[in-house]
């Protein structure tokens, strides 16, 4: 069915799938009983759909596009751009990688703070998934960021240690 909805001939896809359920349903040869369930999902996603769309050509999946959506809305745009490595650690099935992915795709020029923060909590979370807290001596954290991202001890130390009130 999901075939028969993408036609790459027409000029408005969105137009097409906005149509009544017995003009979708004669026009793409489907049941009446699937074209009015579409309808009803299209209808009810008609808020989000471009978010999704968004989201989903950023390279996010399903579960992680439908979550970031309820907890951030329309200020999805915002939080993206202004420090996406955030959503790491509020979002179930947004990873370190996405929002790496998504500074790269998109080229945005976010402090180096951002991403030294991030990639400690994503080594944290690991230690604590791993043995159940987060103490861990300092030195091991160190080198397992630097596993993560590509930063010069110096700057690692620095950030971090100015960070104490987070970690």
């Amino acid at each position: 069915t999901a075939k028969k909805f993408a036609d790459p001939s027409s000029a408005n896809i969105f137009g097409d799938l906005s149509r009544s359920p017995e003009e979708i349903s004669s026009a793409i040869g489907i049941p009446s009983a699937s074209a009015k369930a579409f309808k009803k999902a299209w209808i009810g996603a008609h808020g989000s759909r471009e978010l999704h769309i968004l989201l989903r050509d950023l390279g996010i999946g399903h579960a992680a596009s439908n979550q970031i959506i309820k907890e951030y809305g329309n200020l999805i745009i915002h939080q993206i751009l202004s420090d996406p490595f955030h959503m790491v650690r509020h979002v179930k099935y947004f990873s370190f990688e996405d929002a790496q992915r998504i500074v790269e795709d998109l080229k945005l020029d976010l402090p180096e703070d951002h991403k030294i923060a991030s990639a400690m909590e994503l080594c944290l979370s690991r230690i604590e998934n791993q043995r159940g807290h987060t103490c861990a001596p300092i030195v091991r954290a160190f080198q397992d960021v630097s596993k993560i991202i590509d930063v010069d001890q110096d700057t690692l130390d620095k950030t971090l240690r100015s960070m104490t009130d987070r970690f």
